[in-house]
């Protein structure tokens, strides 16, 4: 499971909002979650098994998606998870 996270500048909100849905619309097993209380904060959330965290960070939608981060590049935080649970006994 890999989750991204990044506040996007408030100015583009709209225009992210809109490549986002359009990438979703072809990425179905993507989603992405808006901050409850902080709306330029968001995470995207997708099943990639394999994809390693500097993989991930080089991803080739990441270049599009730099304008949009307020502080640009280095501000994306990405993670990538892997199930544990229910725990084998």
């Amino acid at each position: 499971m890999i989750f991204v996270e990044y506040e996007i500048r408030e100015d583009c909100i709209p225009n992210y909002m809109s490549w986002m849905q359009a990438l979703c619309e072809n990425e179905p097993d993507r989603a992405v979650y808006q901050s409850a209380d902080q709306g330029a904060l968001f995470v995207e959330v997708w099943q990639h098994p394999g994809l390693t965290v500097e993989e991930v960070r080089y991803y080739p939608l990441r270049a599009q998606l730099y304008p949009y981060v307020k502080g640009g590049e280095e501000r994306i935080k990405a993670w990538a998870f892997h199930r544990v649970s229910p725990l084998p006994e």
